[in-house]
């Protein structure tokens, strides 16, 4: 009989080990953060998310390209965007 009563607490163990990451993923991906937490378990059980993480963050440290001799500086007010309706009048 104890070796059933193990055999359900080692169950009860990890489903509750896999709950607490499953609600720790949730929390620290709403609040931003928990990245670098996250990243060994989203590379084991979800590869393609961990990838597309990786390359956004590889984005985000690209700097902004820069002008090249004899591009022509954009001056005056902004053009209108399109939205979609025609011009009334």
């Amino acid at each position: 009989m104890g070796g059933v009563a193990g055999v359900v607490a080692v169950v009860v163990l990890f489903a509750c080990v896999l709950s607490g990451l499953a609600w720790a993923a949730r929390r620290l991906r709403r609040r931003g953060g928990g990245g670098s937490l996250m990243n060994p378990f989203d590379e084991i059980w979800h590869p393609v998310a961990h990838q597309a993480r990786i390359e956004a963050e590889a984005a985000d440290e690209r700097p902004a390209p820069s002008p090249l001799p004899g591009d022509r500086l954009v001056r005056g007010p902004l053009p209108e965007r399109d939205t979609g309706t025609p011009p009334q009048g």
